[in-house]
């Protein structure tokens, strides 16, 4: 009878491994979803600031060299 009852707490036991092994599982299948997400953005903000860098580098040049009243009377702006 006891072993009987032994036997059944070790299935029990068992048991509980296979579903904390199986949380587990799903913890980490989740988590490197995750990071490949993140990973997926990571790379995009990357490439917008390569872009933005580059926008705003053309406009510095662009600008570099005009006389401040040139470039006021061109954006409008009205002397003060």
């Amino acid at each position: 009878m006891q072993i009987v009852a032994s036997a059944q707490q070790q299935l029990v036991g068992m048991d509980q491994i296979s579903e904390a092994m199986a949380s587990i599982d799903q913890a980490s299948a989740q988590n490197a979803s995750g990071a490949r997400q993140m990973e997926t953005e990571v790379q995009h903000l990357q490439d917008l600031a390569i872009s933005l860098r580059a926008m705003v580098d053309t406009r510095l040049d662009e600008t570099a060299f005009v006389p401040v009243e040139e470039y006021q009377a061109a954006a409008g702006v009205d002397e003060e």
